[in-house]
């Protein structure tokens, strides 16, 4: 049985546009209940940045997506850590302007509740007639300046989430407020507006009319919730994380484990088993991805682990592998369900086939752009682009990006051993990322130039680096040195993908992607034309000779039908 909750809110002060309410009430569907339980988040953008009511939407936004997308098995706390980073990114990639918004976060699950915080909004507890401040103001006095924001989502760089995290009550009354409540009320006030036996909407809505008229400036919003009735406590501990699942041995072939029947062995990593599987409550065929034992008693790994499934579950894409939701408390061990999907992994197509047809290489690359775009926009950053890691499904002619546990996971590259790549994943690192900088959208843009110019010359840009220690490597070659046929277009593409210096990079994944569609640009517009996908640079030997054979039998044909 869930909790019975009561939930309002209110805002005065300037209009938001149509949709961008700062803020967010998401309660669980019963029917469809993952566990997660409700989220109130209230966002305020700074007014001193750029499009703060924007600023604080996106934030709102990516919280509510990350945090719904987050594995149960995570605790409260690491959850709402993990949504805050992602709530960060969003506000940080949406524009090149520095803008920046003070995020708060209630998060109401089982018996428990978890607060998240960054800036100057602030949460309340009434219990008992007392109240109780949740939140520190993330304000510093400065000279000249009066006071000034220090953390918020955008701002710095990078946000610092303040976490807490208690047991419920009955009758508990949460209240989240902006400035322009809390600085117009004081807490005998506050705690004046909220009376357990009015509905919600009516304290949130008393909250802002009051602080209105005491003088409430800028955006004046308020979110109440009454807690009116808790679940049944279960021997679960909500918070002990990915701790309550255990990490057991792989699976045998025929084994069935929490209702999924092991059918075949896919594939097997230092880090992973890969099996494929029917689940039998669905008859549905899916993928298990169960993590190598060995790593069974380090809990970062277990939360990388988990780290895969979270972003899946978070962005969507043609070119990424769904991850598969289960029902609360289905899971009894750590793995994770995926779609499965048949192809061939790239490192052995190109170990078979030593390079790929340009045309080939071509649509390959429009497509891994394409999932590195729609990455990006979520504020990830993939950061182990390389052939080991796309799957190509023949049918469909569609490629799957994979290896997301690396995203946003920091870990040295020693944790990672090669296992049977054509190539190990230091020959795919950007330059400043060897040399110990953080992995950004210019090095996954570097990654994917690097990728995409092995599988068209089975080479590397910089020839093969020996170690990760070594960050210098050999001089640029140009993909046409060892690829005669390579067009100019794609040669100045993967050139500047794979420049050393970030700078000189293509600034964004779509930019790279249209380069890669410049012949189609420029092709011929009447019906029935066709752009094509290469430019000859140059003929190859055997067809210059096949040409001169043509006609030199043309000749003899002639001289001998004129002697007749």
């Amino acid at each position: 049985m869930s909790f019975h909750l009561d939930t309002g809110y209110s805002t005065r002060g300037p209009a938001p546009r149509s949709g961008h309410q700062p803020c967010l009430v998401a309660l669980p569907d019963p029917a469809r209940d993952t566990g997660h339980g409700a989220l109130l988040a209230l966002a305020v953008g700074l007014a001193e940045r750029p499009n703060p009511t924007e600023s604080a939407y996106e934030a709102l936004t990516a919280l509510n997506n990350s945090y719904y997308a987050a594995p149960h098995d995570w605790g409260l706390k690491h959850a709402l850590n993990e949504s805050f980073t992602a709530a960060d990114r969003a506000v940080r990639s949406g524009s090149s302007s520095p803008r920046a918004a003070a995020l708060t976060a209630l998060v109401l699950r089982g018996r428990r509740w978890a607060v998240a915080h960054a800036g100057h909004t602030r949460v309340w507890l009434m219990r008992g007639q007392r109240i109780k401040l949740l939140t520190r103001d993330h304000i510093e006095p400065r000279p000249l300046r009066g006071r000034e924001v220090i953390n918020a989502c955008g701002l710095g760089e990078a946000v610092t989430t303040d976490l807490a995290c208690d047991e419920l009550q009955e009758n508990d009354v949460f209240a989240l407020t902006s400035e322009g409540v809390h600085e117009a009320l004081d807490s005998a006030t506050i705690l004046a507006c909220l009376l357990p036996d009015i509905p919600a909407q009516s304290m949130a809505e008393t909250l802002t009319q009051k602080a209105l008229a005491a003088g409430g400036r800028g955006l004046v919003s308020a979110c109440v919730a009454r807690i009116e009735q808790l679940p049944a406590e279960t021997e679960a501990d909500l918070d002990q994380g990915v701790a309550a699942l255990p990490v057991v041995p792989p699976p045998q072939l025929g084994d069935t484990i929490d209702g999924f029947r092991v059918l075949d062995f896919i594939h097997k990593s230092s880090q992973y088993r890969l099996y494929k599987a029917v689940d039998q409550e669905s008859g549905e065929t899916v993928a298990l991805k169960f993590p190598n034992p060995r790593f069974g008693d380090d809990p970062a790994f277990a939360e990388r682990f988990l780290h895969e499934e979270w972003i899946g579950k978070r962005v969507t894409s043609d070119h990424l592998i769904p991850i598969l939701a289960l029902k609360q408390g289905r899971r009894t061990a750590l793995y994770s369900v995926l779609a499965h999907r048949e192809g061939e992994n790239l490192a052995h197509r190109l170990a078979r086939k030593q390079t790929l047809a340009l045309d080939e290489v071509v649509s390959l690359g429009r497509q891994l752009l394409a999932a590195l775009d729609q990455l990006h926009s979520q504020g990830v950053i993939h950061r182990d682009i390389r052939p080991k890691n796309l799957l190509f499904d023949k049918r469909p002619a569609r490629l799957y990006l994979l290896g997301l546990g690396s995203s946003q996971a920091a870990r040295p590259l020693e944790a990672e051993r090669d296992t049977g790549d054509a190539g190990s994943r230091i020959n795919y690192l950007a330059p400043e990322v060897l040399a110990g900088g953080e992995p950004t959208v210019p090095s996954d843009i570097y990654s994917a130039g690097v990728t995409l110019y092995r599988l068209l010359s089975g080479r590397y840009p910089y020839g093969k680096l020996a170690s990760a220690t070594r960050s210098e490597a050999g001089e640029f070659t140009p993909p046409s040195r060892h690829r005669p046929d390579t067009p100019p277009w794609l040669d100045e593409a993967l050139t500047r993908a794979c420049a050393r210096d970030p700078a000189a990079r293509f600034r964004s994944a779509a930019e790279f992607a249209e380069a890669l569609d410049a012949p189609r640009a420029t092709a011929p517009a009447h019906p029935g034309a066709s752009a094509p996908l290469s430019t000859r640079a140059e003929w190859r030997p055997w067809e210059i000779l096949s040409i001169l054979a043509v006609v030199a039998g043309l000749l003899i044909y002639l001289v001998l039908t004129l002697k007749r």
